[in-house]
């Protein structure tokens, strides 16, 4: 008994001495041989955004000079300037040589196998005209100005022409539009579905002789849209194309360049496309057909002056 007595005094005079000499305590915590501390969880690591492209500007004349070694510059009334490519076959038709990958920026891309692809399939639009299909120039870049149809297991698409308008808000304006006759027959692209991921179009696509028979079972799928002011080829969706053709569709990232020279011949590596998509300025009113004609015909005056004074 009195042990314990001596035992207990000996705890509280402890305790009295660390109370009054203003000493700190700390807590240990004994985990039993079944429980593990907690950590909290590391934080995933950020991937760093990709860099935004340097804006690069042209005026619409840049166009001459970039297309001129490849066609024909025409003036086609109410359109004004356009082209035509020089070394095409017969049946050839705009959206017709090359490829198609889906980016998630715009929505189906056209890899074009053409030099002049990255203007022609890429700004404006194209109308036929006097034996030639004609481009129209266009300040809007897009992945591919084109309407779809699908159906009867087939894919169908088609350049748009002038009279289609798109705008930032809405996207196309396609309402009433009878596409099978707004569009020429010659005009519209059709493959299988088991080959609408073919790298050669041209070389799979049906004959412009069997496009008409194609409108019988297939729909209007759709035309490009407006995401965040910008065009967006979706009409038929990745999915909806992966369910068609029973297969995943090629997926590629944009690798911007700076210009229209010097660019690869293969223009998709299986991961990225190089893309050329310039900023593209209206021309001052100098260019207009009033303005070109008068310089025209100043140059006629000069030119008989210089006859008469010989």
């Amino acid at each position: 008994m009195r042990t314990c007595l001596k035992l207990l005094t000996g705890v509280l005079a402890l305790g009295a001495v660390v109370a009054l000499s203003g000493c700190y305590t700390r807590t240990i915590v004994v985990y039993d041989h079944h429980d593990t501390p907690q950590r909290d969880p590391e934080p995933e690591p950020t991937r760093d955004p990709d860099p935004e492209p340097e804006v690069v500007e042209i005026e619409v004349s840049y166009y001459h000079d970039s297309l001129h070694p490849f066609g024909t510059w025409i003036y086609i009334e109410g359109y004004g300037d356009c082209w035509y490519p020089n070394d095409v076959d017969d049946d050839w038709r705009p959206y017709s040589h090359g490829h198609w990958v889906w980016v998630d920026d715009c929505g189906w891309y056209w890899v074009s196998d053409y030099e002049w692809g990255w203007a022609c399939e890429h700004y404006g639009r194209w109308t036929y005209y006097s034996g030639h299909w004609c481009w129209v120039p266009g300040y809007e870049w897009s992945g591919g100005w084109v309407v779809w149809y699908e159906g009867g297991g087939y894919i169908g698409w088609a350049a748009l022409p002038p009279t289609i308008i798109w705008d930032d808000r809405d996207g196309c304006h396609d309402r009433g539009v009878r596409w099978e006759i707004e569009i020429r027959d010659s005009c519209w692209v059709w493959v299988s579905h088991g080959k609408f991921y073919s790298r050669h179009i041209h070389q799979v696509c049906e004959h412009p002789r069997q496009n008409r028979t194609r409108f019988g079972n297939a729909s209007y799928r759709g035309c490009l849209g407006a995401e965040r002011g910008r065009p967006m080829n979706r009409a038929i969706g990745y999915d909806d194309a992966e369910r068609y053709t029973g297969q995943k569709g090629p997926r590629r990232k944009v690798k911007d360049q700076k210009d229209d020279k010097g660019r690869p011949d293969n223009r998709d590596d299986g991961e990225s496309v190089i893309v050329f998509r310039p900023k593209v300025k209206k021309n001052k009113p100098d260019n207009d057909k009033e303005e070109r004609e008068k310089k025209e015909r100043e140059e006629k005056e000069k030119l008989e002056k210089e006859k008469a004074d010989r």
